[in-house]
C-alpha cells in the first residue's frame, strides 16, 4: 500500500517538475527583448548624462 503512494508523490513532483521546466523555456523567449531593450537604455545612458550635464552648463 505504502509503494503506491510514494509512485503517486515521485509522478506527482515529476508532473509538477517538468510544468515548471515548461514554463520557464515559454518565459524564456520573452526574457530576450526586454534584456536587449534594457541593454539599449543602458548604452543610451551616457548620451542622455552628457545632453543633462550640457543642460545644467546652459543654465549656470
Amino acid at each position: 500500500m505504502k509503494k503506491m503512494g510514494h509512485k503517486k508523490n515521485y509522478l506527482l513532483g515529476f508532473a509538477l517538475l517538468a510544468f515548471l521546466f515548461h514554463l520557464l523555456l515559454l518565459r524564456w523567449e520573452t526574457v530576450d527583448p526586454i534584456s536587449n531593450e534594457i541593454a539599449w537604455v543602458l548604452k543610451q545612458l551616457p548620451d542622455v548624462k552628457a545632453v543633462e550635464y550640457l543642460d545644467s552648463l546652459k543654465k549656470s
